[in-house]
């Protein structure tokens, strides 16, 4: 089966640009680590985020739970902390994570276009960056999750071959399908300087009589960041979302695009 692309370096530019009518994305999520002024209070974010300045109502509170042992005493369990806060989007499209570590925004499914993506979350950020002030941005992450659908009948044999460049591949020694498998990969992209966190799985069936394999593609590309300048984060952003669009094409073959036309 021919690639109709070259094999280039996973930096900006590796692959032509293309849109499928029916893209695989379950969710999408742009997300900025960050560090918070000394003795900042995780409940501000409850009380500004909520409202019509932004449209977003408060989703839920997202907590960690902190253990302790000791050889006298066992193991114990500390009350909960409260980290951050959830919120989503009126038209149920995004959900906004505030947290004391991190800033993030979701897209779920059905996905439009980056555009609209981008400029939801950079709008979001100015919000959070004006009303609580982070004293440093560290590291900025795109992340695409597709579930990509094959056709397939009870009993029909399926070589992931046909539809992926990037699957783990059994011994020839062992003559024997796969019935599941989960895979990560950790992969240093060193022409944009970044970092991608490949995972892909076979998922359960969407229902009892199946007829499709479901596959994860989750693609996460990370990057420090020690900017000054606010426009240099989104041109980052911008490098990431290239870099995880050629991620994707490189690793699907031209069967798997056609089930997305």
């Amino acid at each position: 089966m021919s690639e109709p692309f070259p094999r280039p370096r996973l930096g900006v530019g590796a692959f032509p640009q293309r849109r499928y009518p029916k893209a695989p994305i379950i969710e999408a999520i742009i997300s900025l680590n960050v560090e918070m002024p000394p003795g900042f209070d995780v409940k501000q974010f409850r009380q500004i985020i909520s409202g019509p300045e932004t449209g977003y109502t408060e989703h839920g509170e997202e907590r960690m739970a902190a253990f302790t042992a000791s050889p006298l005493t066992g193991v114990s369990a500390q009350e909960p902390v409260i980290t951050g806060f959830r919120f989503i989007s009126g038209d149920g499209k995004y959900v906004l994570g505030c947290r004391t570590s991190s800033f993030s925004l979701s897209r779920l499914a059905p996905y439009e276009n980056w555009e609209l993506f981008r400029d939801e979350a950079r709008s979001l950020w100015a919000v959070f960056r004006d009303k609580f002030m982070p004293t440093k941005v560290t590291s900025l992450s795109v992340r695409y999750i597709n579930r990509i659908e094959i056709p397939w009948k009870i009993g029909q044999q399926i070589d992931f071959k046909w539809y992926f460049r990037t699957f783990p591949e059994v011994s020839s020694d062992l003559d024997v399908g796969m019935d599941g498998f989960i895979m990560r990969l950790d992969i240093p992209l060193g022409e944009i300087g970044a970092r991608l966190i490949l995972n892909q799985a076979r998922l359960p069936p969407a229902s009892p009589i199946p007829e499709s394999l479901s596959v994860l593609l989750d693609s996460d590309i990370v990057t420090g960041l020690e900017v000054s300048d606010e426009s240099a984060i989104w041109e980052r952003c911008e490098i990431l979302r290239q870099a995880k669009n050629n991620v994707f094409e490189a690793c699907i073959t031209n069967l798997t695009r056609e089930l997305f036309e």
